[in-house]
Parts: C-alpha cells; structure tokens; sequence
C-alpha cells in the first residue's frame, strides 16, 4: 500500500483542523484507512482531535521524530485509534509537549516518518500550521504532498496573510498555484462578496456550522449531519474529499 499525503495550511483561523478532520471522516465513510498526522509543538495536537481519550506523554509521537529509530512497533503504540471507527488513527504531539520539549525535527525524519504511514494507509492527512517556516513537517509537506489544501478566512486578515505568504511560497517547489483553495470558517457576517472581489474566486466556500465544531469538541465523527448549516458543512466536506480523491 502506498497511501496519499495531503497537507491542509492556511491563515490562523481558517478551519485547517476541522477540515481535516472532517475530510478523514468523510473518507472513513468510505472504508478507507486514514492516519491524521500532526507535527505542532505549539497546540500539541492529540487532545483536540481526542478529547475525552486519556492521552499519556508515552503516545507523542516527538521522541521518534527525534531520534529516528523506531520499527512498526513503536508506531503502533504510538497512534491513536478513533473512538467510532477503525478506519482513523492519529499520531500528534501529547498534551504534556510544548514548543521547548523537542528540538527542530529534521526534514529527512518528517518525510521518512509521513512515507512511512502512507505505506500503512490510504490517506495520510498533515494537519499543517499557519507558518510552515517555523513547522518541519508542513514546510515539507508543501512540496512532498499528493495534494495540498489552502485555506483562508473571510476578512482582512486572511487577505493580508494570503498576500504576505503568497510572496514566501511562490516557488515551484511549493506548487502554490495548484494548491486547492476554500475560504473556511464563513460566517453570516462574514464579507463574503467583498472578499471575492478582492482575491477572486475559490474552489470552495466552507460556511461555519456550529454542529459541527460542537462534533470536534466532543471527538465526533464530522459526518452525518443533522442541522441545514452542517449539512451544507458535509456537502461540501463531500465535494472537496472527491476532488482529493481524483487527484
């Protein structure tokens, strides 16, 4: 098995989480095994993904980014199953980590460690941060990733982080122009028009549901939504999973 690497980035705010989170519930929907992979030492990763899981320090996957040795079993005890479903797994950082508790993870462990679970699943899904030049792992995964997804919220700030970034990574390595784009967190409120007008079009207008983040905070599947607002969230979750999934 060689799984797909998709690497989710964007603007502080934009829903890089709930969208990947989201998008591996989608994907378990469908039977495929999928690892949700996160590499932040500054929101250590495990407890939002699993909040009513008791996460020891013994499941942070830090120490084998840090030294690089490790075999099949030291993975297993490391990564998290989700509660409802087989088809989802988590490896992160545990909440006893901060940015102090490890050095900078090298590049050559990140990508062997993101090529490792790929050979293990279907999808493998780097939940990325919003400065990938002070992340390892999500500034590699935007040049070594099967698919990349974007993200902007809909204000000024997003549109300020989109222009100062675009600069950065506008390189051919990072394929910036090929990334997959979603304004994310769209509220009633948002400037919806005006953003458009400004940035152009997106590929998809991800509209907040509170049902949705009331899932997340609950370690829920995002699926199966019952209120009209999640259910236009998981139309289209739906929609940007099969446009992952024909890449």
């Amino acid at each position: 098995m060689s799984g797909k690497i998709v690497c989710f980035w964007g603007s502080p705010g934009s829903g890089k989480t709930i969208m990947a989170l989201a998008v591996a519930s989608a994907l378990s929907k469908k039977k495929k095994n999928v690892i949700v992979f996160s590499g932040d030492k500054l929101t250590p990763s495990l407890k939002v993904y699993l909040p009513t899981v008791d996460i020891t320090a013994q499941k942070s996957i830090g120490p084998l980014l840090m030294s690089n040795r490790y075999d099949d079993s030291d993975l297993a005890t490391r990564m998290i199953v989700h509660p409802d479903t087989e088809y989802i797994c988590f490896a992160g950082m545990a909440p006893s980590d901060n940015y102090i508790t490890y050095q900078e993870f090298s590049r050559e462990s990140v990508v062997r460690l993101a090529n490792k679970f790929a050979s293990y699943s279907d999808y493998v899904l780097i939940d990325g941060v919003s400065n990938p030049l002070e992340d390892t792992m999500t500034l590699a995964m935007l040049e070594l990733s099967d698919v990349t997804v974007r993200s902007m919220t809909a204000d000024g700030k997003g549109i300020m982080y989109s222009e100062a970034n675009k600069t950065i990574y506008r390189d051919a390595k990072f394929r910036y122009d090929e990334q997959i784009t979603v304004l994310g967190n769209v509220k009633e409120v948002s400037p919806y028009a005006e953003i458009i007008a400004i940035m152009g079009n997106f590929d998809y207008v991800l509209e907040y549901s509170y049902e949705a983040e009331d899932k997340m905070n609950a370690g829920k599947l995002l699926r199966d939504f019952n209120r009209s607002k999640g259910v236009k969230f998981e139309k289209t979750i739906n929609k940007l999973t099969e446009r992952i999934e024909g890449v």
